[in-house]
């Protein structure tokens, strides 16, 4: 028997930068493929890429056609589910599935059967009263219209309570049975019997990185992150020469410890923003669930805390020691 799709050696680069490399495996009549990988690993881009919706940088994607010849180009109709489900919030539930290529002659009883097996029962429903998994089911559903060779699905485990994951496995199972095969993505192995490809995750180095130049290119464009503990750093070592006066000899005697005090107190009025916004916007929950060591955030973000609070302030020390009459010696 042969495989319905090769693929061989394929690599992506986007923005000069390596996706995913070396990606090999084939595709048998009744079988799963199953693409493990995190958050931005590149399942998504891989899917897209067997498809011919983007190209990949170097490798083969063969398809065969009904005389076994393998093709570069797709020869039969696949099933592709992306993150976005193409279900139209102003369809109802059963115009979500009538108004489509696959359903044609389909009787509406043919119609709401399926809907049923996917556990849809309101089919007068808008789609844009639905919750998520729901409206997944629509989509599920679609797989049930017609028999596909090959199915594309992005995620199809994601959003989905324990009931809707057997029965997705069930269906699975079933279309199996008839010769249909799966490509699905996740970012775990599930229990459907498939062969496991694991996208390689990003080295730490490259993690590091984007953190490093997101938070810098945020911290630039709010100068207030690291201009007002600056400025309080100023203020406060100039207290103390107007409430002690000129005295040369008592200022520098004290002023090693007055410019470390005043250092820590200007460290410390950033020092709740330095995770605060990621968790307000969600970014800190992607970074925990993409199974990426928690050490590189936290060294990442302690980095660029001593880049835009203590590195100002070291260099305002300078004028500090000078205030404060610090010997130079002492420096």
């Amino acid at each position: 028997m042969l495989p319905n799709l090769k693929v061989e050696n394929i690599s992506s680069v986007r923005s000069e930068k390596a996706i995913f490399e070396n990606i090999n495996f084939e595709v048998l009549p009744g079988q799963n493929i199953e693409i493990i990988g995190s958050n931005g690993s590149g399942k998504t881009t891989l899917l897209r890429t067997i498809l011919g919706l983007i190209k990949q940088e170097s490798g083969e994607i063969s398809w065969l056609d009904d005389n076994e010849n393998y093709n570069p180009y797709r020869v039969f109709d696949c099933l592709y589910q992306g993150h976005q489900l193409g279900v139209k919030n102003l369809l109802t539930v059963y115009e979500n599935l009538q108004l489509t290529k696959n359903a044609k002659g389909m009787t509406k009883k043919e119609i709401y059967n399926t809907l049923s097996r996917v556990g849809l029962s309101n089919i007068n429903c808008l789609a844009s009263n639905l919750s998520v998994g729901q409206r997944k089911r629509i989509a599920i559903a679609r797989w049930l219209l017609r028999e596909f060779k090959i199915y594309l699905i992005d995620e199809p485990f994601s959003a989905l309570d324990d009931e809707a994951t057997l029965l997705i496995e069930n269906l699975i199972r079933e279309l199996n049975s008839k010769g249909c095969s799966f490509i699905v993505t996740g970012h775990r192995p599930s229990g459907i019997i498939a062969t496991r490809v694991q996208i390689m995750q990003h080295s730490i180095f490259d993690w590091l990185n984007v953190i490093l130049k997101r938070d810098l290119i945020i911290a630039f464009r709010r100068s207030s992150t690291y201009i007002t503990p600056l400025i309080f750093f100023l203020i406060v070592v100039t207290f103390f020469p107007l409430a002690l006066g000129p005295q040369e000899t008592l200022l520098s005697s004290l002023a090693p410890g007055v410019i470390w005090i005043a250092a820590l107190l200007a460290s410390l009025l950033a020092v709740e923003t330095i995770f605060s916004e990621d968790f307000r916007d969600g970014t800190l929950d992607e970074f925990f669930i993409s199974l990426e060591p928690s050490f590189v955030l936290v060294f990442a973000k302690v980095l660029i805390h001593w880049l835009i609070t203590g590195l100002p302030i070291l260099l305002a020390s300078s004028i500090a020691a000078m205030v404060l009459y610090l010997p130079f010696e002492s420096y």
